[in-house]
């Protein structure tokens, strides 16, 4: 049976937000729901919107968690607020109106709000898909949240991307005392990275990250560069570091000559961040490729430097 899927939008996902673990599994299944009446069928009309009206039955709900916090945590949720930005607005709105739940059924009735029907309907580029059952089984939330950013860029540029720092805590709404880099990667970033790749060594999660230190000032860490890896990326490349370091010395050294500590802090680069190799080798490649030979020299510098961090 091919895993269950929903769909985010990008706005979403960058929104700021703070949500429990149960109230995150009680949202992916909402959002399940209106995918399943508004995109997965002809039914719904995606340009207007009224407050939409949901029925989780106990059985989709079993997975949210323990059944008598359940509840208590979707009232909880009724008074929680996400900002939205949009083009030309920012827009703050709860997730749901209104939660009920009946007693002898078990059944929960969930009033979702118009003004956040537009991010979980329109079907458009911005969309991404991640696998529902993933989400679920993740143990915390930042695992979930970094889960859902590196399903946005897992086909973004071979899976490499940076954020910046400041907007990364803002993102996973991390407390004042995390702001430190070194407590944040010990934190939130490393065991997020284990939990998801231990999923993925399981053959239970598509992908998973790594991550490394990008832009610095003096001591102070500015960005962080992701690589998400998943099956098919794997299946398709089987370019190893070394692969890497070989094309570093015959195709980069030569025009370094006069500089070879440069040429050796991109060794070292490729073999510290091994995920990083087979891009660094395309990217290099392709402007090789596209400037002429005197310009190379510059080119390469740049990328190195704006793209990995090597100087």
């Amino acid at each position: 049976m091919k895993p269950a899927t929903i769909a985010q939008s990008n706005a979403l996902t960058n929104a700021r937000y703070s949500f429990t673990l149960y109230q995150k599994r009680f949202l992916y299944y909402i959002i399940k729901e209106v995918r399943r009446l508004y995109i997965e069928t002809d039914k719904g009309n995606r340009t207007l919107f009224d407050n939409l009206y949901l029925t989780l039955t106990p059985e989709q709900l079993k997975e949210c968690g323990n059944p008598a916090l359940v509840f208590k945590e979707a009232a909880e949720l009724r008074e929680k607020t996400i900002y939205i930005d949009r083009a030309g607005e920012e827009v703050a709105v709860g997730w749901i109106n209104y939660v009920s739940r009946d007693k002898k059924s078990g059944n929960y009735e969930i009033e979702v709000s118009k003004q956040i029907m537009p991010e979980l309907v329109e079907l458009a580029e911005k969309f991404h898909t991640y696998e529902l059952t993933v989400a679920l089984s993740l143990k915390s939330v930042y695992s979930q949240r970094l889960y859902e950013l590196c399903s946005q860029y897992k086909n973004y540029q071979d899976g490499h991307f940076y954020r910046g720092l400041d907007a990364l805590h803002k993102i996973l709404e991390v407390p004042e005392s995390y702001k430190d880099f070194g407590l944040f990667k010990v934190r939130v970033l490393e065991p997020a990275r284990k939990e998801i790749k231990a999923l993925y060594d399981a053959g239970q999660c598509d992908l998973y990250f790594d991550f490394r230190e990008k832009d610095k000032k003096g001591k102070k860490v500015l960005s962080v560069a992701f690589s998400v890896t998943t099956r098919e990326r794997e299946e398709m490349k089987s370019y190893s570091p070394e692969d890497a370091v070989f094309f570093v010395r015959t195709h980069i050294a030569p025009k370094f000559k006069r500089d070879k500590k440069f040429v050796e802090r991109i060794v070292r680069f490729v073999q510290l961040n091994p995920n990083f190799g087979f891009t660094l080798v395309s990217k290099l490649s392709e402007k090789m490729q596209k400037y002429a030979h005197k310009e190379q020299p510059a080119i390469i510098r740049y990328v190195l430097a704006e793209d990995f961090g090597v100087k």
